[in-house]
């Protein structure tokens, strides 16, 4: 077996669409993944609006409640004529503990994400 030793003659080198295809891809895939991350990080950011809301609106409320239930009982063994001292407060200390049970550490962990990113 002899090999000839003529010169090689290398084609032109054109984009095939293969190519092109996967590179129009590739920016589609990169343009979702964007669209994803934003998403993510916008639920994110409403997630911790809503934990501060709980938080504002229900949970120091319900807080002070009880606080106020407390001073009013010392009240009430002092004078028994205050009306106001009769407020009751609207769930235990230990409903409140449960329904929120780790509400302010979830929303710490979560402020401290949102500050890394």
């Amino acid at each position: 077996m002899s090999f000839s030793s003529s010169p090689s003659v290398s084609p032109s080198v054109s984009p095939s669409p293969i190519s092109s295809s996967a590179s129009l891809s590739t920016s589609g895939n990169n343009e979702r993944r964007l669209k994803i991350i934003e998403e993510v990080r916008t639920s994110e950011r409403t997630y911790v609006e809503f934990l501060n809301s709980a938080i504002l609106l229900f949970l120091v409320p319900l807080r002070k409640s009880l606080n106020n239930e407390h001073a009013a009982s010392s009240a009430k063994m002092q004078s028994s004529t205050d009306s106001s001292s009769n407020a009751t407060p609207l769930l235990s200390k230990s409903d409140i503990d449960v329904i929120f049970q780790n509400i302010e550490e979830i929303l710490a962990l979560h402020m401290v994400r949102q500050r890394t990113e």
